[in-house]
């Protein structure tokens, strides 16, 4: 007995002990090229990422920025997503055989551009959809991982041609959103200190949603939403469905009807 609760003990440490020396021999910004070209192969927007650091508990990348760019079709000057960090939750298990996997995304004050255009096509309308000119292009392009190393995340398939990323948790800090409505002809209005949490996120499936947003105007506006939503509609993505709770705080007749 007294045997089993020595390893009991032991074997944590020894984990431990393993990770530390795993991360010690690690440089993330060796993965940056293989997680950027995957993230725009999945996303179907060009991406940048700053510099990386790898964290010991829980393991997870640390990037300095990152940048999504717009639909070229909208002539945006702004990015569609803009944020000074990004960290990346990886498992545990699959590191210490220096397989990558992603298990959830984390942006801290990121910045995100919403244009309606004139005909009432909203500019994150075309995430994660290629055309097939796209489609052959990129399929030709091959990105490596460092030797002896793999870079995955939970992919389930989407389509027989394109997978569809997953995660446990995708969630975003004290985020700003702009909206542009062109078609209405309305002006650039700004939604600032977000809170988003999706948990067990895929596109093809239910997922569960937690958010607050700080309502423009006078005063502390806020909403308070949580539900499930999805699965996500990519052909009109304003009726992927939802179910859930909606608590206002401090909102006016005025602010209620500009959110909705």
């Amino acid at each position: 007995m007294r045997k089993v609760v020595i390893l009991i003990g032991v074997v944590p440490v020894l984990i431990i002990l393993a990770v530390v020396a795993l991360v010690a021999t690690i440089n993330p910004n060796d993965y940056r090229g293989t997680i950027q070209a995957r993230l725009e192969q999945q996303l179907n927007r060009k991406i940048e990422l700053g510099n990386m650091d790898l964290r010991f508990f829980p393991p997870s990348f640390r990037v300095a920025y990152l940048l999504i760019s717009d639909d070229p079709r909208f002539n945006s000057r702004r990015p569609f997503v803009q944020t000074e960090e990004l960290s990346v939750s990886v498992k545990l298990l699959p590191l210490l055989s220096k397989s990558i996997q992603i298990d959830s995304l984390a942006l801290q004050r990121p910045s995100v551009e919403l244009i309606k255009n004139a005909h009432g096509v909203w500019n994150f309308a075309s995430l994660g959809r290629e055309t097939a000119g796209e489609s052959s292009t990129r399929h030709t392009e091959t990105t490596k991982a460092p030797p002896g190393t793999e870079l995955s995340s939970s992919f389930s398939s989407g389509s027989s041609e394109q997978e569809q990323l997953t995660l446990a948790e995708l969630a975003i800090e004290d985020g700003q959103v702009a909206i542009t409505d062109l078609q209405e002809r309305k002006r650039r209005t700004v939604y600032d200190h977000i809170n988003l949490k999706l948990s067990d996120f895929t596109p093809n499936a239910p997922f569960n949603i937690e958010a607050t947003v700080h309502l423009p105007g006078p005063g502390s506006q806020q909403v308070n939403l949580q539900g499930k939503g999805g699965p996500f509609s990519h052909a009109n993505p304003m009726v992927t469905p939802f179910k859930g709770t909606l608590d206002l705080k401090g909102v006016g007749i005025a602010g209620l009807q500009q959110f909705l």
